[in-house]
């Protein structure tokens, strides 16, 4: 209502005025700048907090992808033979080139036969059999000698009287390195078959006691009852002899397990890498990369107006992440040596717009240089100079170069300082197991003449992006503590909001009491002034 329509209303009975509405007017006006103000901040938090879950989606996207290609295995390994086949264990250590085997003997058991036996229930002696481990050899003076494998010893068995010649067999099959069946031999008799573990050093020698067990007595006629001799496996890797005492060869070609099945002339092993599907996955990751940065830089970027500045602009912790995946990408992998490889000496290079892209021609010859250091961007690496690695490998077992030293005397070893449990494996080897500190979980195995080894535990590309990611975007990560600040600032706001409303309401009140007050003071005005007139009126009527 204007100011004249106000003082032309105070000239009647009572003022005129809409005083709710007045008070509402002005009670909404006192409000107005605080409440756009909560406003604008609940909007913007509302907004920043969106910004953040898609953002959480681009950086978790981009993990899942460098996953996806990791998965993806550029090693091929083909053998011209399937005598010989070869199975990665471990692929950085695998070279991009052919070797050649020559298979010239298989590993066998040594195979014993006890026959003439009428039927399985058929009784055998009292008394006691003695089974030992090691090589039946050839002594100069000629006959048959044997001789016991290092770190072994004999185990005795007793035999009671009324003891089956298949209990019997159950008996020898429950003692380590023996397998032993009863076997129908299809004209009525059994015979008992005895096997060791395959190798030439692991054949048997059964001494017994007893009259009823002498005919499974091996120490003066192990030629009479041997069907096959136990021996090695025998062949050339790379024109290099070399023999096992299995068919799974180990350590003869760096990063593979070769598996023979028979006897044969040159079979070529050839290792590769695909350096088109290796170019693609980097593409394929640098994309991600480049969508994830723009994010990054788009959210957090400061405009020239407030309006044309990202919903998160100027975050610190944001940009921070930002600056750690610029840092991955140039940074040495950690846990490859002085000569540790980085995605940029792949070929990723960057624009004057800061976005990456992959250089073909040095991509190309980076990975005909050393295409086995490009694992390094995807497969972590965790490998030992004559060292066996197995177990659990824990996350505090942080990336780097980890000493290992044995004594060869007292077998007591340590890892890094720190005091390892040993266990003579009795066959020439020892396994050790951390049980505190950040290797806890563990198993290293050596031979008994290793003293002295490095352990290299190297960590991809793939593994620190993961990591980067992870940090980021779980509890109490850099995402998540942003959008509780926001949440926190738009919670805050609204509850400002509701705060300027109760004020408003309650200014509103107090403006409709006031307003009250001065009606009934008009009223009275009124009324006196109409009195006034009406006396006047009669006056000049007496006159």
């Amino acid at each position: 209502m204007a100011l004249t329509d106000i003082l032309s209303a105070l000239n009647k009975s009572g003022s005129g005025i809409n005083l709710n509405q007045l008070a509402s007017s002005l009670a909404e006006a006192s409000a107005a700048a605080p409440k756009a103000a909560a406003e604008k901040q609940a909007s913007r938090s509302s907004v920043a907090v969106s910004a953040l879950g898609s953002l959480r989606a681009q950086l978790a996207g981009l993990a899942e992808t460098a996953r996806a290609i990791a998965a993806q295995d550029l090693l091929s390994i083909a053998s011209s033979s399937s005598a010989v086949q070869a199975r990665v264990t471990d692929r950085p250590m695998v070279a991009s080139a052919a070797s050649t085997v020559e298979v010239l003997q298989l590993a066998k058991s040594q195979v014993l036969e006890f026959s003439g036996f009428s039927a399985r229930n058929q009784t055998v002696g009292p008394g006691t059999i003695t089974v030992e481990v090691g090589v039946w050899y050839t002594p100069e003076n000629g006959g048959e000698a044997f001789a016991s494998k290092p770190g072994t010893t004999g185990v005795t068995i007793e035999i009671a009287e009324g003891t089956t010649i298949e209990d019997l067999a159950k008996r020898l099959s429950a003692l380590p390195g023996v397998s032993a069946a009863l076997v129908d031999k299809g004209d009525g008799t059994f015979s008992l078959g005895i096997l060791s573990e395959s190798g030439a050093g692991n054949a048997l020698r059964l001494t017994t006691t007893g009259a009823g067990l002498a005919a499974f007595d091996t120490t003066a006629r192990n030629a009479d009852v041997q069907v096959q001799a136990a021996r090695n496996a025998m062949l050339t890797v790379n024109g290099v002899l070399i023999q096992r005492e299995t068919n799974q060869i180990e350590n003869a070609i760096p990063g593979l397990s070769l598996s023979v099945s028979a006897v044969t002339g040159p079979v070529t092993i050839a290792a590769g890498r695909n350096a088109g599907v290796a170019l693609a996955n980097l593409n394929a990751l640098v994309g991600q990369m480049n969508a994830a940065r723009d994010m990054l830089s788009s959210l957090t970027a400061r405009g020239v107006t407030e309006a044309s500045g990202g919903a998160l602009a100027g975050d610190p912790a944001l940009r921070q992440i930002a600056q750690d995946l610029d840092a991955l990408l140039r940074a040495p992998l950690p846990g490859y040596g002085p000569k540790a490889p980085s995605a940029v000496d792949f070929g990723i290079r960057s624009l004057q717009t800061g976005a990456l892209f992959v250089d073909q021609a040095a991509f190309r010859k980076a990975f005909s240089t050393s295409p086995e250091m490009f694992d390094a961007l995807f497969s972590d690496r965790l490998q030992g100079d004559g060292v066996e690695i197995g177990g659990v490998v824990p996350p505090t077992f942080l990336p780097g170069s980890y000493s290992f030293r044995r004594d060869a005397q007292t077998g007591q070893a340590t890892l890094d300082g720190r005091q390892l449990v040993g266990l003579d494996l009795g066959d020439g080897r020892h396994t050790y197991i951390s049980r505190n500190g950040p290797a806890t979980g563990l198993i290293l195995t050596v031979a008994n003449d290793v003293t002295d080894a490095r352990i290299d535990h190297g960590q991809s590309l793939v593994s620190r992006l993961d990591a980067l990611v992870s940090r980021a975007v779980k509890a109490g990560g850099a995402l998540s503590a942003a959008s509780d600040r926001y949440e926190k600032v738009a919670t805050t706001a609204q509850a400002e909001l509701l705060r300027i409303g109760e004020r408003a309401k309650t200014l509103q009140d107090l403006y409709v009491k006031r307003f009250a007050a001065m009606e009934q003071a008009v009223s009275r005005f009124n009324s006196t002034s109409a009195y006034l007139d009406s006396l006047v009126t009669q006056w000049n009527k007496d006159d």
